[in-house]
């Protein structure tokens, strides 16, 4: 600012942001994204949106605003940079636009439809970096809609799980690796296999940023149903599933809409893994409200499951049912 500033400046803010967020400095991180984002707009260099957009939409303000407002920019920034021939960025927008759809609850077929030809641009431009990144995706997409032989292992039309963790062990690519992982993290919770889970958020702790609070959310709920299903590691899994609410809670304040009803939804679980349905119902209750009003079909669903078996261990069989059925019911919106 001392010596004054130019296009290419609005980069230079949004690369400094990214630094203040690797540091954990979340709020400044967030004011030198946006100032970013006014210096490009003040000099209008389609060249540098890409970029610049990329990493303010795709990292920079992603816990500071809400998500379903970041997947515009994301691929006006694709769509440019295909125009400017800055496929490098362009294929970066792609994939994180891809992720914010599959988080947001988006029906998987419309996520699937959005993806695949991203898909084949990467592989027409030779964006080999974000192709692997963007495969998993594809390839979770399909698992959840019964598209693949086994929906715990990402080999199907889209990829070869072996193959593919083959190549990035050879490469040393622990980005695949990590990538790979986590996207058999979330199938693993989704689908009842909590050691499985368990492993993989293991194998995934060092998720890439923009997947950092789904991660935590997927552990924390398989360290919660874990500790309730067996005795031998109750405690030590309650008490680390409480550590991720924390971080849960940190990661949330800029922007609490995004994700609290992940951390009712959280808190609901550790309850119930404590048998303390009491006060595990309204917890149930307040993160299906939330993610009713944030239109995360998803989370909804999961929710409804969730209070459906909780209540199914309590006297009100009943009532068990009712949620249960809304569970199905929104699954099969969503397309799982």
């Amino acid at each position: 600012m001392q010596y004054g500033k130019c296009a290419v400046s609005s980069f230079g803010f949004e690369m400094f942001a990214f630094a203040l967020r690797v540091l954990g400095k979340f709020d400044a991180s967030s004011h030198y994204a946006i100032l970013g984002l006014k210096i490009l707009d003040h000099y209008k260099i389609r060249e540098w949106t890409p970029r610049v957009f990329t990493i303010a939409y795709g990292i920079n303000l992603y816990f500071a605003k809400p998500m379903h407002t970041l997947v515009l920019p994301l691929r006006h920034a694709h769509q440019v940079g295909l125009e400017t021939g800055d496929y490098e960025y362009a294929a970066g927008a792609a994939t994180m636009s891809s992720t914010l759809s599959f988080f947001l609850g988006k029906p998987l077929l419309e996520v699937e439809k959005t993806v695949s030809p991203y898909v084949q641009l990467m592989k027409e431009y030779k964006q080999d970096q974000y192709l692997k990144l963007t495969l998993p995706l594809l390839q979770t997409v399909l698992n959840l809609g019964g598209h693949s032989k086994d929906h715990l292992v990402l080999t199907g039309s889209m990829m070869n799980q072996k193959e593919m963790i083959g190549g990035a062990t050879e490469s040393k690519d622990m980005s695949l690796s990590i990538c790979i992982a986590f996207y058999r993290l979330y199938l693993a919770y989704m689908f009842d296999e909590y050691e499985l889970a368990l492993e993989m958020a293991e194998e995934s702790r060092n998720v890439v940023f923009n997947l950092n609070f789904q991660h935590l959310f997927c552990e924390g709920l398989a360290l919660a149903e874990s500790a309730r299903k067996q005795k031998r590691h109750r405690q030590a899994r309650i008490h680390a599933a409480k550590k991720l609410v924390k971080k849960a809670k940190r990661l949330s304040q800029s922007c609490p809409t995004n994700t609290l009803n992940n951390i009712f939804l959280l808190e609901a679980e550790i309850c119930f893994a404590k048998g303390d349905l009491d006060s595990a119902i309204p917890l149930y209750q307040r993160s299906i409200a939330l993610a009713d009003e944030a239109g995360y079909l998803h989370e909804k669903a999961l929710a409804n499951e969730r209070l459906g078996i909780a209540l199914g261990e309590s006297d009100n069989k009943f009532r068990s049912i009712v949620f249960l059925r809304k569970a199905l019911k929104l699954y099969e919106i969503w397309g799982a």
